[in-house]
């Protein structure tokens, strides 16, 4: 499934893994850690104040990549490495 256009934030039952540009973020696999916010140049990931959740705003994404090495659970993939790994967007 592709999304663009307004911000997303994941539906609750997480079916559907948007292609964000170059990007797949599962949140599934997120422990919410905000290594990737920690990387991230343009704040596409933060982490939310109230909740300590990882948040991807993919409108903001400058496809930079350095999320990707950031984290160590594979929850933000490339959509190459991902399609590798499971055969599915």
């Amino acid at each position: 499934m592709i999304q663009t256009g307004a911000i997303f934030r994941f539906p609750a039952d997480r079916a559907e893994r948007p292609l964000i540009r170059n990007l797949v973020w599962d949140e599934d696999a997120c422990v919410h850690c905000g290594a990737c916010a920690g990387q991230c140049p343009s704040g596409a990931f933060h982490v939310e104040e109230e909740t300590r959740k990882v948040v991807f705003e993919h409108d903001k994404c400058i496809a930079c990549e350095l999320c990707i090495p950031a984290c160590s659970y594979k929850a933000v993939q490339s959509v190459s490495d991902h399609l590798k790994r499971t055969g599915e967007l």
